[in-house]
């Protein structure tokens, strides 16, 4: 209940109380008069009769009013905490399952329903067919009895779904100590051959890139058929780190070893 209509409320609750207490006077008087005799009916009851129901009307209706403030104030109070307790949500811990095993339908339902009733929730997930090979990486939220069953009860899914399993605790990432980044997206596409991944990779680490996420693949030529290597590659670099350098030095790889590449700042 918000200020505005507690007052409001209080203002109508003090009138019906007055009101109330008016016609209760008023029927007292009536009462009186008609136990009086004829000849004091038409008389005007005293003024210290008056003043009297009128000091014990005020004194009954500040109390009423106090007693419905009082009310209003308490009930004002428990849905405010109400809505503070609904809007509390339980602090998470967070865990990471990786599993890995071969390939077959259904492996993503079996691990998702395992994770589910024992009460956690998948939050973030990476999952790819290797060759044959099911692997995923998965975070997972929950409470500490939440998480606690899911670690105790990963050898039953090992055993139903034939996978290596295993549960790693993940803790909250610390601040990165050189400062600002800046988020770029690197692509980049050739003939393939051995040493590609760490070339470039070697690149951006001398340039003080953090790698977030890497993508690579094999795909054929549309005419040849021949093995052509994609990298996408999602990296922060320090806000320091001069840019223009940095395309410098891949420009100078990627000619060597005739890889088309493009980087960009990423879009959130």
């Amino acid at each position: 209940m918000r200020p505005l209509k507690a007052l409001k409320l209080v203002v109508a609750v003090a009138t019906f109380l007055r009101r109330c207490d008016l016609f209760r006077h008023t029927a007292i008087l009536r009462k009186s008069a008609r136990h009086r005799s004829p000849t004091h009916r038409s008389a005007a009851p005293p003024a210290r009769c008056f003043r009297r129901l009128d000091k014990a009307g005020s004194v009954s209706v500040e109390i009423a009013i106090a007693t419905a403030i009082r009310t209003i104030v308490a009930d004002v109070a428990r849905r405010s905490a109400e809505r503070q307790d609904c809007g509390k949500v339980p602090m998470n811990q967070h865990a990471i399952l990786l599993a890995i095993g071969s390939d077959r339908p259904g492996l993503v339902d079996e691990v998702a329903r395992f994770v589910f009733e024992r009460g956690g929730n998948i939050e973030d997930s990476r999952m790819v067919n290797l060759r044959g090979q099911f692997a995923m990486i998965v975070l997972i939220g929950g409470d500490s009895r939440a998480i606690g069953r899911i670690d105790a009860e990963l050898s039953g899914l090992r055993q139903n779904t034939g996978l290596h399993a295993e549960l790693r605790e993940a803790l909250p990432s610390a601040p990165a100590a050189a400062g600002p980044a800046i988020p770029y997206r690197l692509t980049a596409t050739a003939l393939d051959q051995p040493g590609l991944v760490h070339r470039l990779a070697h690149v951006l680490r001398s340039a003080g890139a953090n790698i977030e996420s890497m993508d690579t693949r094999l795909i054929a030529a549309p005419m040849s058929g021949t093995p052509l290597f994609e990298m996408d590659v999602l990296m922060s670099l320090p806000a320091s780190t001069p840019i223009a350098q940095v395309r410098s030095d891949l420009a100078r790889l990627c000619n060597e070893l005739n890889v088309d590449f493009q980087l960009a700042a990423a879009t959130p």
